[in-house]
């Protein structure tokens, strides 16, 4: 029977290794989260399978001793998981959780586990007789309870939360106790603690399949949402407007300045190109290349206002990637809305940083400015502009911040985080 139960839980354990290696790719903060609670009960499946083996050999009762020990010691370290996996959902649902429960688990399971090492020679908990047979002390129930009236209070907390988080994650969380609380009671008439770890392996397979499947249904939304911002941003970059511009000045410099025509024909057609290849690229590019594209289109764009246009460009660092046609049409949107009602020249800069945790690339004109809380209200055409800021989002957990003020000009950074795990 011993040996039944032990390849029972070895088998277990190996269900939650695999599961465990299995989400290592994902960065849903689900997993971040759920990861270390499928190792501690890994590690407690797999340390309870070896007392199995070992339990009644009198040679090998300092093993059995010690199994029992780190057993214990994982179970309470896999109930800390769970809290902390729990407040992780409250605080993504409420976004909060009740400070004076948050620490206080950590503390108690602390202690209950340093009363479990202690037990072998105090007996509070268990004790081993001479044939290394395992006996429950007189608080044994209280080890027990005690990591219960954990998880019971993180229930309630969810429970009184219920109608903020989504259906799914509620059975998930929920499944994790009840299944291991209905074994139980087969547990006290067999006399065999194998049936609630496999009720525990179940838990955890029911909570990854959720996550899995709100991982694949997460995956799905976004590729239909960059199929969309790729629709729009083809639209967005057929410019009329700077299409005619370019056109016009290009015909101008035919009959005046052949030898610049001609090389105002290739930056043109360059430009072209480029927007075509960048609408068609899925990943991520190199930040020169989008550097390279972004200064074709202000070559064209000084060829037309002359003296009134002014480009820096301050590369401090290039050794990152970006969206394709995300720094060109920021800066299109500087030079349309610099000059908007405006007769002297501006000038634009383009500036690439890198800092500890993200890289950051600028741009700063000293144009007319706006007011940036009725930018995207003010009925004009900023599609462009939501494209870039879905993509970064999508693409590289990456952001956009925009500041101005009216008559000062405007900065827009970009922000690319290092580590583009999702928050």
């Amino acid at each position: 029977m011993e040996l039944t139960n032990a390849y029972l839980e070895f088998f277990a354990s190996a269900i939650l290794l695999i599961l465990s290696a299995s989400t290592l790719d994902h960065k849903k903060k689900g997993f971040t989260y759920i990861r270390p609670l499928t190792l501690m009960i890994f590690a407690a499946v797999f340390t309870d399978a070896w007392s199995w083996v070992f339990v009644g050999r009198k040679t090998a009762f300092p093993i059995v001793e010690l199994v029992w020990v780190v057993d214990y010691i994982v179970m309470m370290s896999a109930v800390a998981a769970f809290h902390r996996y729990v407040l992780s959902g409250l605080k993504d649902a409420t976004g909060r959780t009740s400070r004076w429960w948050d620490n206080i688990p950590y503390v108690f399971l602390t202690i209950l586990a340093l009363v479990w090492v202690t037990s072998p020679f105090t007996k509070h908990f268990f004790f081993f007789d001479k044939n290394a047979m395992p006996h429950y002390g007189r608080f044994y129930w209280f080890s027990q309870i005690g990591a219960g009236i954990v998880i019971f209070v993180d229930m309630i907390y969810l429970f009184a939360n219920r109608r903020k988080m989504p259906l799914k994650t509620m059975i998930a969380y929920f499944s994790f106790v009840i299944i291991p609380v209905l074994a139980m009671p087969i547990e006290a008439l067999t006399g065999s603690s194998v049936i609630v770890y496999l009720a525990m392996t179940a838990s955890v397979v029911i909570c990854h399949t959720f996550l899995e499947y709100d991982v694949d249904k997460v995956l799905k939304e976004q590729e239909e949402e960059l199929v969309d911002n790729k629709s729009k941003l083809m639209l967005s970059q057929i410019q009329p407007h700077f299409l005619f511009n370019a056109l016009n000045t290009i015909s101008y410099l035919c009959d005046e300045n052949p030898s610049e025509a001609k090389s105002a024909i290739i930056h043109f057609a360059k430009y072209l190109r480029m927007n075509l290849d960048a609408i068609n690229k899925q990943e991520l590019i190199d930040f020169e290349e989008e550097l390279n594209h972004t200064k074709t289109y202000l070559w064209l764009e000084e060829l037309r206002y002359e003296e009134l246009l002014k480009t820096v460009c301050v590369v401090n660092t290039s050794d990152f990637k970006i969206p394709a046609l995300t720094l060109q049409p920021i800066v299109e949107n500087a030079v349309k809305h610099g000059f908007k009602n405006r007769k002297e020249g501006i000038r634009i800069s383009v500036i690439a940083d890198e800092f500890d945790d993200y890289f950051q690339v600028m741009v700063v004109d000293d144009g007319v400015g706006f007011t940036p809380s009725n930018y995207m209200g003010d009925g004009g055409n900023h599609v462009g502009i939501r494209s870039v800021e879905n993509r970064l989002r999508l693409m590289c957990n990456g952001r956009m911040e925009i500041d101005s003020e009216i008559g000062k000009g405007t900065t827009v950074k970009i922000i690319i985080p290092k580590s583009q795990e999702d928050s």
